[in-house]
């Protein structure tokens, strides 16, 4: 017998901000119930989540400067502040602030596409994939961590 796919909880529709589809997803782990989805267009939708206190209304931002900004493929939120760390297609590493937002910190560039990002309990340490999509051959992906100061 298959076994039974739960039915979601509930249903995030991003549709409208994000033609492109998610690339990626991240929940805050703390203040008000929020997700985020990253896209192939370079934006992040922050939608709030039903319930909870301190109910935010949906918005997106453009994660890059430049007028066709590069695919978000990676979003982590750090646990202890309202910061949001997104991995770029272009290797592009930016901290977003999301109560004030804005753009908190841009770290150094990787020299490849970022494809995951990850803060440490504390989040005192950033850790990033970056690397080629796998396919071909030859390709290659490196993990790094650095220290990180919200």
């Amino acid at each position: 017998p298959r076994p039974r796919r739960a039915p979601p909880v509930h249903t995030l529709d991003a549709t409208a901000a994000l033609p492109q589809g998610p690339r990626c997803v991240g929940l805050a782990p703390k203040g008000p119930p929020l997700a985020v989805a990253g896209t192939a267009g370079g934006r992040v939708q922050v939608l709030p989540l039903p319930g909870g206190a301190g109910q935010v209304a949906p918005y997106s931002f453009k994660a890059g400067a430049s007028a066709d900004p590069p695919a978000v493929h990676a979003a982590a939120f750090h646990p202890e502040s309202a910061l949001l760390l997104t991995g770029s297609e272009d290797g592009g590493l930016h901290a977003w602030d999301l109560a004030a937002k804005r753009r908190a910190a841009s770290l150094p560039q990787a020299a490849r596409a970022i494809s995951a990002v990850a803060f440490s309990a504390k989040g005192d340490v950033v850790a990033y994939a970056a690397g080629d999509d796998g396919t071909a051959p030859g390709s290659r992906g490196e993990v790094f961590a650095m220290p990180f100061a919200a």
